[in-house]
C-alpha cells in the first residue's frame, strides 16, 4: 500500500511541476501579446501626429472630440499593456537549497522507509502548491489587463474607422 501510495505522490508531484511550468508560459505569452498591442498602439499614436498637422481652425468640434476620444483609448491601452509587463515578483521554483535540507534528512535516516519517503513528496507538493499559488494572482490581473488593453484598442480603431469615414463623407462637406 506504501508503494501505490508513493506512486501517486510522484504522480502529483510531477503534475505541480507542469502546471507551474504551464503558468509560466502562459504568463510569456500574455506578456508577448501585450508588447505587441503596444506597437500597434504607437503605431496609430505616431499617426496621430499626421492627422493633428492637417487640422485647422475650422475643423469641426466633433472631429476634434472624436480624435481626442482616439488618442485617449490608444494611452489607456499602452497604460494596460505596461501594466502587464511591469516586473513581477520572481517566484522560486521548490527546488535547491530546501529540497537539498529533506534529501540530507532522509539520507540521515538509518533506514529510509516509504512513509519517510511520502512525507518528502508531500512536503515537496505543498512546496509546489505555494509556488503556483503565488503565480496565479499576477497571472489574473496580466490576463484581465490584457483583455482591458484589447478593448480600449479595439473601440480606438472603430472610432478611428468612424472618423475616416466621417472625415470622408461628413467634415469635407462641412468645410
Amino acid at each position: 500500500m506504501e508503494e501505490i501510495k508513493t506512486l501517486l505522490n510522484k504522480d502529483v508531484l510531477t503534475s505541480h511541476e507542469k502546471k507551474y511550468s504551464e503558468l509560466l508560459e502562459i504568463m510569456g505569452k500574455i506578456e508577448q501579446k501585450s508588447q505587441y498591442l503596444v506597437s500597434v498602439s504607437g503605431g496609430f499614436i505616431g499617426a496621430f501626429y499626421f492627422i493633428i498637422r492637417t487640422l485647422t481652425p475650422d475643423t469641426a468640434i466633433a472631429e476634434k472630440i472624436l480624435l481626442v476620444l482616439i488618442l485617449l483609448g490608444l494611452l489607456i491601452t499602452v497604460a494596460y499593456c505596461l501594466r502587464v509587463v511591469k516586473t513581477r515578483e520572481i517566484t522560486l521554483t521548490p527546488n535547491g537549497k530546501v529540497v537539498d535540507e529533506f534529501v540530507i534528512d532522509l539520507l540521515a535516516l538509518d533506514k529510509i522507509e516509504e512513509n519517510h519517503l511520502n512525507n518528502y513528496y508531500r512536503d515537496k507538493m505543498r512546496m509546489w502548491e505555494k509556488a503556483i499559488n503565488k503565480l496565479q494572482k499576477p497571472l489574473e490581473i496580466k490576463s484581465k489587463s490584457l483583455q482591458a488593453a484589447q478593448y480600449f484598442l479595439s473601440a480606438s480603431i472603430v472610432l478611428m474607422v468612424l472618423f475616416t469615414v466621417l472625415k470622408l463623407f461628413v467634415f469635407t462637406e462641412a468645410n
